[in-house]
């Protein structure tokens, strides 16, 4: 059986990815998707790009980090780009549901 990446590989393998993601803390703690540290100290799930059923790897760079709500809703049937822009947009939508909360405005 094959290993899969520390969080600490995912992170440095998924640096150009993560320059274009909204995060407050820490990457390897706070989910890519929307933002979220999980609560007492419960890791990030390690989340395939390609599902290893699919052939996906153990490459560092087939991985996001997810919380277990994102990694469920993850399209992780969908070509790489498809995710990516899933990522990116899903992102988008909860910030911009929080920055409108935030301000008392509704979403």
């Amino acid at each position: 059986m094959k290993t899969r990446p520390t969080r600490a590989a995912i992170v440095r393998a998924q640096q150009a990815l993560l320059s274009r993601v909204l995060l407050d803390d820490d990457p390897a703690r706070e989910c890519w998707a929307c933002g979220a540290l999980p609560p007492g100290g419960i890791e990030l799930e390690r989340a395939h790009i390609l599902a290893a059923r699919d052939g996906g790897g153990v490459e560092p760079s087939n991985f996001f980090l997810l919380c277990a709500t994102c990694h469920r809703e993850q399209p992780d049937d969908a070509p790489r780009d498809e995710q990516v822009r899933w990522l990116l947009a899903h992102e988008s939508d909860v910030a911009r549901t929080w920055r409108l909360t935030a301000s008392g405005a509704r979403a």
